[in-house]
Parts: C-alpha cells; sequence; structure tokens
C-alpha cells in the first residue's frame, strides 16, 4: 500500500507543521553540536503480562459475512489492487441503530498469463475489470446483523469498488449512499419502498455524476453554508492495461508500479478554526 500523508488544503495547520520543522531542525542542529552523556544501565526486566484484548472479532456470530478482494489472484500486480476498500455506517432505516455498507472489490476476467499468450499487437491484449458485490447489512441490536442487500434495491450492478460516503444530499432526512470504485462513481437515493420500509434508487446520472472516473474517496459537506451537503470526490493515477508498465522494488522481484506524482487516495473534513467552516484533508501518496 502507498505510504499516506494527510495534506491540509485550507488553514493555518500546515504553516504550524513548517514552524515546527524549522524549530526542530534548529534544536537538533544545537544538539549535534554537544556531546551527550550515555544513558544509565537499566537492569533487566522481567516481561509483563500480556493483558486481554481491547477488541474481540465478533463478525460470524455477529452475522457479518464479507471479505474485501482485490483481484490479485490474477497475478497482474496492477495499482488497481494497491488501494483496498473501507466501510460506512448508515441508519439508513431511521431505527436508531447503524447499519454497516461493506464494499466486495473486484476482479479480472483474464489472468496476467492470459494476457502474456496474446500478442502485443492484439486488441483483446487487455481484461475486463469487474466488481465482488457489496453488502449492506441492517443492525438488529444485540451485537447482530442482516444482510438485506437485494432487500433495500442494492444488488447490483455492481463495479469495482473501494470506499464510500454517506450523506443525506437532499436534506429529505434520510442518509444516501455515495459507492467510489474503477470506472464508476454511484449514488444511491434512500426512498420509501412502499410496504413501510426503505430502498436505494440509483441516482447517478439524474445528479450530474461523470462516468469514467476511478474515484478512490470521498467526502461530504456544506462548504458554502447554503445547508445543501457539497461532494469532494478524489481521483487516482493515470492507469489501465494499456499504461500497466512492468516494474520491480529491488530490480528482480515484480512489484506494483507506484504512480509518478502525487495522488489523492483519501480526504476528510475537520473544523480547524473558529470560523465554524469544514476544512479539507487530503491524504496522498507519495513517491520519489
Amino acid at each position: 500500500m502507498n505510504a499516506l500523508h494527510p495534506r491540509p488544503l485550507l488553514g493555518w495547520p500546515l504553516a504550524l507543521l513548517m514552524a515546527g520543522g524549522l524549530l526542530g531542525g534548529l534544536f537538533l542542529n544545537v544538539a549535534c553540536n554537544h556531546s551527550s552523556p550515555a544513558p544509565p544501565e537499566v537492569a533487566d526486566r522481567p516481561p509483563e503480562p500480556a493483558g486481554p484484548p481491547f477488541f474481540k472479532d465478533l463478525s460470524t456470530s455477529a452475522g457479518v459475512n464479507i471479505t474485501y478482494r482485490n483481484g490479485e489472484e490474477a497475478g497482474h500486480l496492477a495499482i488497481l489492487e494497491s488501494l483496498g476498500g473501507g466501510i460506512g455506517l448508515i441508519d439508513f432505516d431511521g431505527d436508531g441503530l447503524l447499519d454497516i455498507f461493506v464494499p466486495g472489490g473486484g476482479y479480472y476476467d483474464k489472468t496476467a498469463k492470459d494476457l502474456d499468450a496474446l500478442s502485443q499487437g492484439d486488441k483483446d491484449r487487455a481484461s475486463a475489470i469487474l466488481g465482488h458485490p457489496w453488502k449492506l447489512y441492517k443492525n438488529l441490536g444485540n451485537f447482530q446483523f442482516r444482510d438485506v442487500t437485494k432487500e433495500v434495491g442494492l444488488d447490483g450492478p455492481y463495479f469495482y469498488t473501494h470506499g464510500c460516503a454517506v450523506a443525506d444530499y437532499d436534506n429529505d432526512g434520510w442518509p444516501d449512499l455515495l459507492i467510489t470504485g474503477w470506472g464508476r462513481l454511484a449514488l444511491y437515493h434512500n426512498e420509501p419502498d412502499g410496504k413501510g420500509g426503505r430502498r436505494f434508487v440509483d441516482v447517478s446520472k439524474k445528479a450530474g455524476l461523470p462516468a469514467g472516473l476511478w474515484t478512490s474517496s470521498a467526502a461530504w459537506a456544506d462548504l458554502d453554508g447554503d445547508g445543501f451537503a457539497d461532494l469532494y470526490v478524489c481521483q487516482y493515477a493515470d492507469w489501465s492495461f494499456a499504461n500497466h508498465p512492468s516494474c520491480t522494488y529491488d530490480t528482480k522481484t515484480s512489484d506494483v508500479c507506484p504512480p509518478k506524482v502525487s495522488h489523492r487516495d483519501g480526504v476528510w473534513w475537520a473544523q480547524a478554526d473558529s470560523n465554524c467552516r469544514p476544512h479539507a484533508y487530503q491524504a496522498c501518496a507519495l513517491t520519489n
């Protein structure tokens, strides 16, 4: 996975970080000009007994049964596989309990060996990028969940997914769901199902979202104070099977090629000062 470095887009934290770096360098330079006494010897201490774990895995007993898969079994070593996925918490039915949405990731219809068997000029020397099913689990309480993906209309069409973002974008009182990934940016509106429950309807085109993007992450925030949630979307590198170089990390072992410049992995919002406006922070992949 690429190294992630948060980078504030607005506000004063960057200036503070730069000032801190300059002062730290000054103190380091002064310290380096003086010899330090050797640290006192510390007697060996017996190892402390391990305490109880902070968390316990309840996935199986809770009914949450899904594994995010990135398609690495095909052997392409594509940068697409390096981003991974993230979940979203959404009380989609308004019962006061947080439900769980989990992207499924994706896979390829051809392996690296399949492509190697084709000539360089073959128009079929590429692999379709497809999606594993995602899941929405309804919270039943008492650490129990039920798969309601099909029941609420989220059973496809699937695509290679990375993450999601939840917000009531139209202020109708119900949280809506945005899904990011390869080739698509899907927005699902939370609507009544006519039977006393809720369902999700794909409104991506109606909302004006562009197609064909590789979106890694997204976040909602009311940036201009008009009462409506605005959308910030991160895109990643310019990659496809037509632009899929071969790389190694030690001159002999094949590995995923990193992007040549900084690309946006993730984004989140925070109020960093007293102006009551959200500021955007990005996580970027940086390479030499």
